[in-house]
């Protein structure tokens, strides 16, 4: 069988077809071989979580050196090491995979096919979990950017490199689903939101993050033979710092207006209004972050330039720091309108999108003032604040989703009120881990510096508050992954809808297994609601109720 083809027990539990092919295998065995796209979604966002845990109490430890610049209780010639494993783990080792991860194990549920190429996704993930496990010891043993051995740092390099591709491997494996594996009837844009959400993201995933594997690669050959053209190791950070700031941090926001726009007209209990313009604000939000990766981090400066000159830089302002705002508007704008018109009832995994949405949207507002060069923010703890905005508002888009497909993945639910706790906590503790570097970006506080020249202002405190709000979000992260062990195991029996959804998924047997109910052609964006008799306008019915 070749990395391209769909075992017939993969194909009988998503599409329907009879299998004689024996059960496939439930002990850890199973998991280790599986390229069920179920479990290998599941070992993404597992692993993940578990990643996210390591690099918040990083967090938590650098925050802290910088309240008191007098001292320091780390190690001296580790901060730049940290910093870069804290910035690059938050991207390639929990965010990227997190919502890659969850886009494995949904996508073709949603869609109502098969995975394209179940083993490249099993590969992706095996790769990305060797290669990532590689780069941490590899700065465990004083590698990565500014790290002091030379053998590390090439061994860094190189597994990153691979983190990169496995991951990029992912992303093509979810594009390839949502374009060729529809369910007949199911056109691109009658894709549930959250899935043509997901062919955006791997699309601008599969156009930037060659150009990180590319950029690598170069250092690598300049520090293994000769470290001549980039300055050795003390120079990768600076060369690699782009991956971690605006604008390639769009990029990696994607999927949280997915989710958001999947759950609105899920919590307002009837179909999304002007559904064709939310598919345009995702693929909007696709154009805006790949458009200013393409364009890097330009700056506006319109003094003594010439009126051509200065319409380009506009120009370039607009697609690189004001067009990311627009989506996430027009998402919770329409969004807002559903709920308007229907019978909103509110979940948990519905605050954790808000939350997330509410965060992104800050940190796309916070990028608008970033290029303006009489701000003089380039190169201060502001454009941190941007970073950790967006990237925390993945990890909380990342639980919501858990939470939200949780039952259908694993069959039982999380308490929801509990859900609802914690996406509160971490709605606060992401506004505090990120808003105090807006004013420190103001007082000139340096990026990624723990000491500093005496400035002026409350810095200090700023940097306490930030220490607190990634203490809170570890706290977030922990409980939510201890919630979601004891719930998926032993919490109460969802069934194959608990939250009176509108797509396909929810018409499968939850854990997803066996025979996919016939319910005729695919008529509309929302099969369910066709199925359930609810017209274009009407409410669906209340949640718990039988089809």
């Amino acid at each position: 069988m070749t990395i391209t083809e769909t075992s017939p027990d993969e194909v009988a539990a998503v599409v329907g077809a009879p299998s004689d092919a024996a059960p496939a295998p439930v002990k850890v065995a199973g998991w280790l071989v599986s390229a069920d796209h179920t479990r290998i979604g599941r070992l993404y966002v597992g692993f993940s979580l578990t990643a996210a845990i390591g690099m918040l109490v990083v967090g938590v430890l650098l925050m802290a050196e910088r309240i008191d610049t007098g001292s320091t209780f780390l190690p001296s010639d580790t901060i730049e090491q940290l910093t870069s494993f804290l910035w690059i783990g938050l991207v390639f080792l929990v965010v990227v995979p997190l919502l890659l991860g969850v886009a494995i194990a949904v996508v073709p549920l949603q869609v109502g096919g098969p995975m394209a190429y179940p083993r490249a996704a099993a590969l992706s993930f095996w790769g990305w979990l060797f290669s990532g496990g590689v780069m941490v010891g590899s700065y465990l043993a004083n590698g990565g950017p500014g790290g002091g051995e030379v053998k590390a740092v090439d061994v860094f390099l190189v597994s990153l490199i691979l983190v990169v591709v496995a991951l990029t491997v992912g992303a093509a494996c979810v594009a390839g689903t949502v374009i060729t594996r529809r369910a007949p009837g199911l056109g691109l844009l009658e894709a549930p939101p959250f899935a043509f959400a997901s062919l955006v993201s791997a699309g601008a995933l599969l156009l930037t993050l060659p150009v990180v594997a590319g950029t690598l690669v170069l250092l690598f050959v300049d520090h293994h033979y000769g470290r001549l053209v980039f300055g050795g190791n003390t120079g990768i950070g600076g060369e690699i710092n782009w991956i971690v700031l605006q604008p390639q941090t769009y990029v990696y926001g994607i999927p949280v207006l997915g989710l958001m726009a999947e759950l609105f007209p899920v919590a307002a209990g009837r179909r999304q209004p002007k559904r064709a313009v939310v598919l345009g604000a995702l693929g909007l939000s696709g154009v805006a972050a790949v458009g200013g990766a393409m364009q890097g981090m330009p700056t506006l400066d319109l003094s003594d330039v010439s009126p051509i000159q200065g319409l380009a830089q506009l120009l370039i302002y607009g697609i690189t720091a004001l067009l990311p705002v627009l989506p996430f508007l027009m998402v919770l704008g329409l969004g807002g309108l559903a709920l308007k018109g229907g019978r909103p009832r509110p979940s948990g995994p519905f605050a954790f999108a808000i939350a997330a949405a509410l965060m992104g949207l800050a940190g796309a507002l916070v990028g608008v003032l970033t290029p303006i060069v009489q701000l003089d923010l380039v190169g201060t703890v502001y454009q941190e604040s941007q970073t950790y905005f967006l990237l925390f508002a993945g990890l909380l888009a990342g639980m919501g989703a858990v939470a939200y497909w949780g039952p259908k993945l694993w069959g039982r639910r999380l308490p929801d009120k509990a859900v609802g706790g914690l996406a509160a906590l971490g709605l606060i503790g992401t506004f505090l881990a990120a808003f105090p570097y807006v004013i420190a970006g103001f007082l000139n506080q340096p990026i990624g510096a723990v000491t500093w020249d005496d400035l002026d202002g409350p810095i200090q405190l700023c940097n306490v508050v930030v220490t607190i709000g990634f203490g809170l979000l570890t706290l977030t992260v922990v409980a939510f992954a201890l919630l979601a062990l004891r719930g998926f195991a032993k919490g109460a029996v969802a069934g194959d809808d608990p939250w009176d959804g509108q797509t396909l998924e929810w018409a499968v047997p939850s854990p997803p297994g066996g025979l996919l109910p016939d319910l005729g052609p695919v008529r509309s964006a929302e099969p369910l609601l066709d199925v359930k008799g609810i017209d274009a306008k009407g409410p669906a019915r209340p949640a718990g109720s039988e089809a």
